[in-house]
């Protein structure tokens, strides 16, 4: 089970490339404390409203689409149940951080952006540590792409793990060679002003924006951003944010005025504005009814051998990875497969 993008990757040293690397801009040392919740987590550095602009952004997203399905979509059952729920816990172990550094929406989406790409091209071990890592990682990069303060590298930590500072560089350095240290995304925030200028004139343009940006932080839950354009996904969630019951006629008409949307965007917007209706339903009974969103799956396949070293503090136990420990590919924890 791989990619066909693996060989590229796969002759890639970590070890390697730590010894080439200078990688003092990862370290640990800036003293200044996390930054306080923001009251305006959106990114309002998108002034520009002309076609050109939006038509630059959408050449942007199209040339970065990946024709490589996604690791889950070609595994068997339990592996493709397992990374799902893997997912899950990731994203929302991403965005639970961004509250508490109050960081951007645009930062947590760009975070999660990574750790799908990185899903895309790389095989990695089906271990839940690795994801775990792979999340933090994600998170520490685009807070330093996107935040004019970042926490330090040993405040990011996941429950039930202890992560050393240099494991969290290792895997900043294995996301960005993955990556091909393309980092610059563009993101559904980055078409919001434009499209409310464009399309919703009449309405109140900050409340389109912050019901906007729930619905889109709330989706992310629900699909893999590699198989959706920001762009369709903004759209959808203005749609969704002004109207609750458009039909894919209706939605046709709304977006003729962005030249670049054709009969497949319509049929992908269409598909994410239901997509978001239906999970701000679904968010709503579980508010009413107290029942806790999705369980995430902590435990791996008994077909992959997950044994970790742990050390025990109080009654709890914490998995401490290391420096050397945070090597998703390192060879001898390759997976054998019978």
């Amino acid at each position: 089970m791989g990619y066909t993008t693996t060989d590229r990757a796969s002759s890639f040293s970590l070890s390697s490339l730590l010894c080439q690397e200078d990688v003092s801009f990862l370290t640990d040392e800036d003293p200044d404390e996390p930054t306080p919740p923001s009251d305006h987590p959106l990114p309002f550095f998108l002034a520009d409203d002309d076609d050109e602009y939006f038509e630059i952004l959408v050449a942007r997203e199209t040339a970065a689409e990946s024709g490589t399905p996604l690791l889950f979509n070609d595994s068997p059952d339990a592996i493709r149940s397992w990374l799902r729920s893997v997912r899950l816990d990731a994203v929302e172990w991403i965005l639970k951080s961004r509250a508490l550094f109050g960081f951007q929406f645009h930062t947590a989406y760009l975070s999660i952006g990574y750790f799908d790409r990185v899903l895309s091209i790389r095989n990695l071990q089906k271990r839940s540590w690795i994801f775990r890592l792979l999340a933090v990682g994600c998170l520490s990069l685009a807070a330093k792409m996107e935040e004019s303060k970042t926490p330090k590298l040993s405040s990011l930590q996941v429950e039930g793990f202890d992560m050393e500072s240099k494991a969290i560089q290792r895997m900043e350095l294995y996301v960005l060679n993955t990556l091909d240290w393309r980092m610059s995304s563009v993101t559904p925030f980055s078409y919001l002003q434009y499209l409310i200028r464009t399309i919703f004139v009449d309405s109140n343009p900050q409340g389109l924006l912050s019901k906007a940006a729930k619905f889109i932080m709330s989706t992310v839950k629900e699909i893999n951003l590699v198989d959706h354009r920001p762009s369709l996904i903004a759209a959808a969630s203005l749609l969704a944010s002004s109207d609750a019951h458009l039909t894919r006629e209706q939605v046709e008409l709304k977006l003729k005025a962005i030249a670049s949307f054709g009969s497949l965007e319509y049929e992908r917007i269409f598909f994410c504005y239901n997509l978001m209706l239906k999970t701000e339903k679904e968010n709503a009974k579980e508010e009413l009814t107290g029942t806790p969103s999705s369980s995430i799956c902590t435990t791996t396949p008994n077909i992959v051998d997950n044994r970790s070293a742990t050390s025990t503090s109080g009654t709890k136990s914490k998995r401490r990875l290391t420096f050397e420990d945070s090597d998703p590919d390192c060879p001898e924890k390759k997976i054998h497969r019978p």
